[in-house]
């Protein structure tokens, strides 16, 4: 089983760890601890960049523990991103990671 910072939590402290700040303008239904009641909203690329590369991994782990696919969380915030005029340099393929 893939590490994942909630499932780590609940194992450790015997329950669900309370929401990080940094991902609650990343999810609906944030009532303060993390919960089945929590939906995914879709990032935007401003948010998604913002975040520390550590702050991406707990917001994909926590999707994966809610029984959704993390790749399409992001593909979706990638689908909504500005589309580049043809002829122009793409922008740097790891700025989403």
């Amino acid at each position: 089983m893939k590490p994942n910072w909630v499932r780590d939590f609940q194992t450790e402290k015997g329950e669900l760890p309370p929401v990080p700040r940094h991902l609650i303008p990343g999810f609906a239904h944030c009532r303060g601890m993390v919960d089945k009641e929590m939906r995914p909203i879709t990032p935007s690329g401003q948010f998604w960049g913002n975040l520390t590369a550590q702050q991406k991994q707990q917001s994909r782990e926590t999707v994966e523990w809610l029984g959704e696919d993390p790749e399409d969380y992001l593909h979706h915030m990638r689908l909504m991103l500005p589309k580049d005029p043809p002829g122009k340099q793409p922008p740097n393929p790891h700025l989403l990671d």
